[in-house]
This record gives structure tokens, sequence and C-alpha cells, in this order.
């Protein structure tokens, strides 16, 4: 899918020229994985959530959501391929800091700081590219 999207991207004057090649974007393989995987998550994720929200007590009901999430991203991650699942991680990684850092500054544990986003950016960099290549380069994949 993020091939898809980095071709599309790259060839618009191909796609300006003949609009049909969008379209057989959308009937390849790695499209309709990426549909059926968004759709199993949602539909796993709705069933776990309406299924404990009946059994547990209103102030319970934030476990039912994370339940519902942890269940629907485990099983629906099966049908993507190693490498999407490596790059839908990464990019989940750094909206769980971004979550994490708006909750505390929104609660105000701790001050908002301007150069968050660029931060948050070098930080996985770092890791990806430093950490990663540099002391474990068996880890990533080619």
């Amino acid at each position: 899918m993020i091939k898809a999207g980095i071709t599309t991207v790259f060839n618009v004057r191909k796609i300006l020229k003949n609009p049909k090649t969008i379209l057989d974007g959308f009937k390849s393989k790695d499209s309709l994985k990426f549909g059926f995987f968004i759709c199993a998550f949602l539909v796993l994720f709705r069933i776990f959530v309406c299924g404990l929200r009946r059994k547990l007590s209103p102030h319970q009901h934030k476990y039912a959501f994370m339940l519902g999430g942890l269940v629907g991203a485990t099983i629906s991650s099966l049908i993507l391929d190693k490498k999407s699942r490596q790059a839908f991680g990464l990019f989940l990684i750094a909206r769980a800091f971004d979550i994490f850092y708006k909750s505390l500054v929104e609660k105000k544990i701790i001050p908002d700081f301007k150069y968050f986003y660029p931060f948050l950016y070098a930080t996985m960099m770092i890791v990806t590219g430093g950490l990663a290549l540099g002391h474990e380069p068996a880890a990533m994949s080619p």
C-alpha cells in the first residue's frame, strides 16, 4: 500500500494521461489486503467494545476500549505482510507518543513544549536510523 502511494505521487503525469491506471491500483492485491485489514480491525473492535460494555460497569468502560483495540489490532494485523506491519508499527509508535504527550499537557502534568513535533520526528529517526540500523541491522528488513 505504501508502494502504491509513492508510485501515485511520483507518476502524476502518467496518471493524468491515462486515469485508468489509478483504478488498476485499487484492484491490486495489496490494496485489497489493506481494505480488509481496516474492515477486520473495525469489526473486531466494535464487537469487543459493545460486548464488554454490556458486561462492565460504566467506570470500567475505558478497559473495554483498550481490550477491543488490542484484540482487533492483533488479529487484523495478521492479514498484512511483515513489511506493512513494520511500517504501521512505526507510524503507530509515533502516534502513541503524540497522544500520550497531548494527554499529559491537557491534564497540566507537563507544560506545552513548542518544538515537540520536530523532537518526536528526530527521536523516531534516531531509533530507526541510528539504533536499529547501526546496532541491529538484521532487525531491519532491506
